[in-house]
This record gives structure tokens, sequence and C-alpha cells, in this order.
């Protein structure tokens, strides 16, 4: 397919609010199911994790996860390639090889568990974790002479700072950004909205008004 590409680029419109893809989430924090992506929130996403864990065009990262997957596609390799930074991709993970490729710049933990040793270990000095999930374990063990003597950081991040949430409601007021409400609760109906949300069925945003 490549060798037979031709040289120009595709003429295709592309608008920022077009959809980029469907994402299947796990169900984290709801059921499982299908969320839209649009282009612009795929490159508001890369810029957020780039300027969170300090990405530049400096570093290097190693794609050990399937490209399909949205962890590795969307917030290690898509962030790596809008900061024009190197990527060396695994097509099987593989521990050894990965050493092979030698310590990294920043690795993004999304498992927690046992996994949060293994991507401290194989950080250069002065790298950086960036733990934002817990899927294989709440606890992990980590080796703390490793994380000191070799100035290692690691950075919990829930998908942005506190600048972010504010720029996200400035977006949301001037109504270039429309979230998924699935509910709006009165305040004296809160202990409903809990017991939906425990539930796991929404999909969208529970909403407690005033």
């Amino acid at each position: 397919m490549i060798e037979g590409a031709g040289p120009g680029s595709p003429d295709v419109s592309i608008e920022s609010t077009d959809q980029y893809a469907i994402m299947y989430t796990s169900g984290t924090t709801g059921r499982p199911k299908g969320v839209v992506h649009s282009h612009r929130d795929e490159t508001y996403h890369n810029m957020l994790y780039a300027g969170r864990i300090g990405l530049d065009f400096t570093d290097v990262g190693v794609s050990v996860m399937p490209l399909y997957h949205n962890a590795e596609l969307d917030c290690e390799l898509l962030a790596r390639i809008n900061v024009g930074a190197t990527s060396v991709i695994l097509h099987d993970f593989d521990a050894r090889r990965v050493l092979e490729v030698g310590r990294v710049d920043a690795t993004v933990n999304h498992l927690g568990g046992p996994f949060s040793e293994v991507g401290l270990n194989v950080l250069r000095r002065g790298g950086r974790m960036v733990v934002c999930g817990q899927t294989a374990g709440p606890t992990s063990e980590l080796t703390l002479d490793d994380l000191f003597l070799n100035q290692k950081r690691v950075i919990g991040s829930t998908m942005g700072t506190q600048t972010d949430l504010e720029r996200l409601v400035d977006l949301i007021e001037d109504g270039r950004l429309e979230p998924v409400v699935h509910e709006r609760y009165a305040l004296e109906e809160t202990d409903r909205a809990f017991a939906d949300m425990a539930d796991r069925n929404a999909v969208g945003k529970l909403v407690v008004a005033p």
C-alpha cells in the first residue's frame, strides 16, 4: 500500500470536529461503551499528555502495546508524534528487547500494580513515569534507591491540571465543547445520582444542580 501511494497528499477535507475514532472503553467509570472522539479531542489530548510529562522532540519512547490499544496509540505514540519525539515500536512485547532499546525518557503507566516497577526500571537517569491508572492493581512496590539516586520522577495525572480544567470550562461556556449529560438531578436527589453512578449504567455525566 505504501509503495503504491502517490507523492501528494490525499484530496480530503477534514474539519476539527470530524470523527477521528470510536474508542471502546472497558468500563472504568461506567459500563463498557463506544465513545466518539473528534480530531480536535485527539489533538488536545496529545497536547495535555506531552505538556504534563514535559515531552519534547529530544525524547525517545518505546511502544510495547498494540497500536490499536487506546493507551498506546492516544497516550503515547501520537503524543510523541505531535512533538516530534523519536518512537521505537515493538511488534510483540518482549522485556529483553525493551532493555535492548535502551533506557527511555518517559513511561505512561496505565496499569499500576506490579507494572509500576517495570515502568520505573526502564527509565534513564532523570526520566519520568506518569501514573494515570491502576488496572492491574492499586498497590505497587518500588525500589527507592533507584528512584532517588537516578533522579527519576513519578507523576500522578488525571488527564490535566487545574489550568487545563479552567480552559475546558471556558470552551464549554463558549459553546465550542458540548459534554454528554446522561441526567440532571436536583440537590435533594443527590442520593439517587450517587446510586445511578454506582450502578455504572450511565452514558455521560451525572449533573447535580443546587
